[in-house]
Parts: C-alpha cells; sequence; structure tokens
C-alpha cells in the first residue's frame, strides 16, 4: 500500500512538472522574450522532480515532455528541448541532492549545457542540409555576409563615406567557413559556461 501511494505521488509530480515544461515551451515558442528565459526556466521542473523523485521518474518525465513537444510544437525543438532540460535538470538536481560544491556544479552544468547545444546543433544541422554541420556553418557565414552588406548599404544610403564603409567592413571583419567552424567548438563551451553561471543563480533560491 505505502509503495502504491509512492508510485501514484511520483506519477501526479511527473505529470504536473511535464505540464509546466509544456507550457512553458509554448511561451518560449510563441512569445519572443521567453525565447530567451526558456533555457533557464526549462530545466528546473526536472530538478524539482529529481529532487522529490529519483533518476528514473525524471528521464520518463523529459520523454513523455519530448514526445508532447514533437506532436504540439515541433519535433526538431522536441529533440533539442529534451537533451537540453534532461542533462541540465538532471545534472543540477543530482548536485543538490547531493551538496556537491559550487565549482563542481558549474563544472557539471557546463558539460550538460555543451552537450545539449552540441546535440541541438547536430541535429539542426542534419536535419535541415545534407552537407551537415559544414552546410550549416555555410549557411550562417552567408547569412552573415548578407547582413554586413545590409548594414553597408543602410550606412551608404545615409551618407556615409567610401573611407567610413571600408572601415565598418574592416571592423566587422571576414569570417569564412573554416574560421566559423575553428571558433564553435570554443564558443559553445564559454557560452555553456555563463549559461550554467546564470542557472545556477536562478536557481539556487528556489533550492
Amino acid at each position: 500500500m505505502y509503495n502504491r501511494n509512492i508510485r501514484t505521488k511520483s506519477v501526479i509530480e511527473a505529470g504536473l512538472n511535464v505540464a509546466l515544461i509544456i507550457v512553458i515551451m509554448m511561451f518560449s515558442a510563441y512569445v519572443p522574450v521567453f525565447a530567451f528565459l526558456g533555457i533557464y526556466l526549462l530545466p528546473l521542473p526536472i530538478t524539482i522532480l529529481y529532487l522529490r523523485n529519483d533518476f528514473k521518474t525524471s528521464v520518463i518525465a523529459v520523454i513523455v515532455s519530448a514526445i508532447l513537444i514533437a506532436i504540439l510544437i515541433d519535433p526538431i525543438k522536441a529533440i533539442n528541448v529534451s537533451v537540453l532540460l534532461g542533462a541540465v535538470g538532471i545534472a543540477l538536481g543530482y548536485c543538490v541532492k547531493n551538496s556537491v560544491r559550487y565549482s563542481k556544479t558549474i563544472a557539471l552544468l557546463t558539460i550538460a549545457f555543451t552537450l545539449g547545444m552540441t546535440v541541438s546543433l547536430l541535429t539542426l544541422a542534419y536535419l535541415t542540409t545534407r552537407a551537415g554541420i559544414v552546410g550549416l556553418a555555410d549557411i550562417i557565414v552567408k547569412s552573415m555576409e548578407q547582413s554586413r552588406e545590409m548594414a553597408n548599404s543602410m550606412s551608404s544610403a545615409m551618407g556615409a563615406s567610401q573611407e567610413q564603409l571600408d572601415q565598418m567592413t574592416k571592423l566587422m571583419g571576414t569570417v569564412d567557413r573554416e574560421l566559423f567552424l575553428s571558433w564553435l567548438p570554443g564558443t559553445i563551451v564559454i557560452s555553456s559556461f555563463f549559461v550554467s553561471l546564470i542557472n545556477y543563480a536562478i536557481a539556487k533560491p528556489i533550492f
């Protein structure tokens, strides 16, 4: 009887946290300001579930969330979000539950965020272009070049001299595929580190 009550409690809590994830994800998908906040808020329900239950319940909740997000929003986002919120939420829950020291917590969160961002990027790359990450790099570099050309055109229309346009072009720099790919790993790790700091700062008052 006691075990049955525990299982019922776990199912109810998992359902509530999955519902909360879906609500946050819906806001993130359709309200611009929540798109930025979602990366910090989405792991928290899984962290809470891990703290109040266990690893298995947390993983099941992540899988159910991914299925519902795939149905209601977008399959690609479902893969990305499930990996990110699962890895980060469980990592944070583990650190809080086991009173892991601050430095190790940040290191584990950085690894989790790096894993999530890498999987998200690779998923996006291989589902949007046949050339994979190289093809995605070409698309991003081309977009950056178009933005630079647009900025130059707008500056020229506003009366900027050719010398000023040349200085602006030099300042913005020229990024090619090789340079972008060489920057990518370091950029992911550094951004994961800072996102981990912010995520921990938000979660600390709650837990």
